[in-house]
């Protein structure tokens, strides 16, 4: 996802994903991402990580601000041990939380 403001993931299976099920990456300073949230999702035998939330492209040095503000991850399943990659790579965001994720 890139450029987008008020984005809801709700109650979603995301399973054996060649790739990072969710990826929110803004790759410009005139794109953003804003007010995400991620509840309730499991994801379960992905390759790289299962949510990654950092600047992308040419913003992979700086961040503009409140290019990347308000990110909520809660309740949510992550299960990758077959490759032994974590669950969340999350970076240069105002306001992040993550809640009663295991």
């Amino acid at each position: 996802m890139l450029d987008v403001d008020g984005v809801v993931i709700e109650d979603c299976i995301f399973d054996n994903i060649d790739n990072s099920p969710i990826d929110i990456e803004p790759n410009f300073s005139f794109q953003f991402a804003r007010n995400i949230a991620i509840d309730n999702c499991h994801l379960t035998n992905y390759e790289t990580y299962g949510v990654v939330a950092i600047p992308g492209g040419a913003l992979s040095t700086s961040v503009y601000p409140d290019q990347m503000e308000t990110l909520k991850i809660r309740d949510c399943y992550f299960d990758s041990q077959d490759q032994g990659i974590e669950g969340i790579l999350a970076y240069s965001w105002i306001d992040v939380t993550i809640a009663g994720c295991t």
